[in-house]
């Protein structure tokens, strides 16, 4: 009875963890958005400003990325530990991918998550949008 208890807390505190890494991707493309306006709006609509901000995007961009990689990595470390009979509480999801050989272990990648339609289709239209506004002003 105390290991399912012990399993069920475990789940809650993985559960935890992917909320937390979800939340945090959500404030990034907020502070990115909220952050480019302002720095094309303040900032004076330049190629220069249009440049930095194309800067500043790709980096949020590769950021956005890294989230979504840890994500996928504790949904995993979910998975496995959902059908386990006995937990360690270990929170560490590559441990875990070593043990197994976990076949999904090319999707948790950074550069995999740069590519996932979600994230590449938000980033690429803010990316393209401001690559015009750079074309059109230089």
């Amino acid at each position: 009875m105390a290991e399912i208890i012990d399993k069920h807390k475990h789940l809650d505190y993985i559960q935890a963890t992917i909320q937390r890494l979800s939340n945090i991707q959500i404030t990034i493309k907020g502070w990115s958005i909220t952050l480019l306006s302002a720095s094309l709006v303040f900032g004076g609509l330049t190629w220069r400003i249009a440049l930095i901000a194309c800067f500043v995007s790709i980096c949020f961009f590769f950021l956005d990325a890294y989230y979504l990689a840890q994500e996928r990595r504790f949904r995993h470390l979910y998975e496995h530990v959902r059908v386990l009979n006995r937990t360690d509480f270990t929170m560490n999801p590559d441990d875990l991918c070593h043990e197994m050989q976990c076949s999904n272990r090319k999707r948790s990648t950074t550069l995999s998550s740069l590519f996932s339609i979600a994230n590449l289709s938000h980033w690429a239209a803010i990316i393209f949008s401001l690559t015009l506004t750079i074309v059109k002003l230089a």
